[in-house]
Order: C-alpha cells, then structure tokens, then sequence
C-alpha cells in the first residue's frame, strides 16, 4: 500500500502538525544548524529526515565547503539516531564552477559510510549553477560509488526531461530502473519552471503540467511518498486523499 507523508521543519507550527496526523502515514523532517528537533519528539508517526541543502550553505561538491557539508549531513545523521528514521535524503551538490567536483561529493558520502542516506535527484539548473544526479548514467554512478539509497523527485526528473527535450515517462522510467526507496511529489508547468532558473516551485499536484494520474500508476505500489507541495492544509488533505483512492 502506497504511503504519503509532508514536509514539516522550521517552516511549519505545531498546528500544522496536528492537523495532518491522522491523514499522513509519517512526516519527512527538514534539518538545520539552528533547530531544536525535541521539539517533534511526541509525534506519534513515522518521521524520516532531510538534509540541509543549497539553501542553508550546503554543497557536497564545493571543496571550500567540505568541512559545513559534512558537518550538516552528521546532524541530519544524528536526527535520524534520535527518530530512529531509516532515511535521510540528500542533495549531492552543485558544480558553479570547475572546483566543484563530483568526486568531492562522493568523497564525502563515502566517508560518513551510512546506508541510510539516499541521493536525490535534480533537475537540469539551479540560477546559473548546474546540479550534479540529473541523468540515470550519474545517479547510477553515485549510488555505486558511495553505497546509498535513492529519493526520485518527480517534478525534478520532469523538469531534466522537458530542458533536455526528452519524454518525461521514458525518462522516469529509466530513473525506476534504479529501484528508488523514497518519492517526492508535486507538480510544475512546462512553460515557466525555467523562468527564474529553478524550475521546480513546489506546486500542488493538481496544478501543473505533470501527469499525477501517469505518474502514479507507474510507481511500485508500497511506494512511500513524500508531498512536496505547498503548506495549506485542506489541500493537502485532498491530495493525500487523491493519491490513496488511485
């Protein structure tokens, strides 16, 4: 049976929280440097952790970084001792420039040596920096080379395949061959995800030019599922609900 959870974080209130309890099957907890995580401790569900990103000074292929990197991926570690959370997703970095390298990202990964971990992919373009993990051949190799699991975005694999011009069912396909343990979903428009150079804006699934329904049906049926959508909470509820009658 397909599970579905939210994202919760500095960004959402107790409030949030209980509202959603009885709907979700467990909540995906984002981490940062300034968080005090006992704060979620009675949650009475399943909660699995997310790694700081590019937008708290994290890039795994930034060698200036190494050391801030490495330390953000230990706490989302230690967050995930604390839940006992069986995964903690992670973006692999970014390459603005020639030092950043992926081989400074799996370096790091491989270091901390933890199977928990599972590699998310990206979509083709963060302003003018390119991320690393946007085609299967990458991901494929980063997963062989640091032992970790893996967090198919939907919206990200959507966006990779309308800038490279390629079909996004065969190129999702392709990215299930990989046997992902973890799913992120929300939906994103064709026509303007690439205005501002990130294309993913987190919208609802049911407005975008992503095939919810097409989507779905080709994802494994114990598929855990993380909402990556915006926090209003009856929409949310319609979502987890649209998903679950599939």
């Amino acid at each position: 049976m397909v599970k579905v959870g939210t994202k919760i974080g500095f960004f959402t209130d107790d409030n949030y929280v209980a509202a959603l309890m009885s709907n979700v099957d467990f909540f995906e907890l984002y981490i940062t440097s300034n968080q005090d995580i006992k704060r979620f401790s009675g949650i009475k569900k399943q909660i699995i952790i997310h790694a700081a990103h590019q937008g708290h000074g994290v890039n795994l292929a930034d060698p200036k970084m190494s050391t801030v990197s490495r330390k953000m991926l230990k706490l989302a570690l230690k967050a995930a001792d604390y839940f006992t959370s069986d995964k903690v997703i992670f973006h692999p970095g970014e390459t603005s420039c020639p030092e950043h390298t992926f081989e400074i990202s799996t370096k790091v990964v491989r270091e901390l040596n933890d199977t928990r971990m599972c590699v998310e992919n990206m979509p083709i373009a963060y302003k003018e920096e390119n991320y690393l993990c946007r085609s299967k051949k990458e991901i494929e190799t980063y997963m062989k080379e640091t032992n970790v699991g893996f967090c198919l975005d939907i919206a990200h694999c959507y966006e990779f395949a309308w800038k490279k011009d390629l079909n996004p069912t065969t190129t999702l396909k392709n990215l299930l061959t990989l046997n992902p343990n973890h799913f992120h979903l929300n939906n994103s428009h064709k026509n303007s995800c690439f205005q501002k150079g990130f294309g993913d804006g987190h919208n609802s699934i049911f407005k975008g030019d992503v095939e919810i329904k097409k989507v779905l049906s080709h994802l494994p049926a114990d598929a855990n599922i993380t909402l990556e959508t915006p926090l209003d909470i009856q929409t949310q509820i319609k979502e987890i609900e649209f998903i679950k009658a599939l």
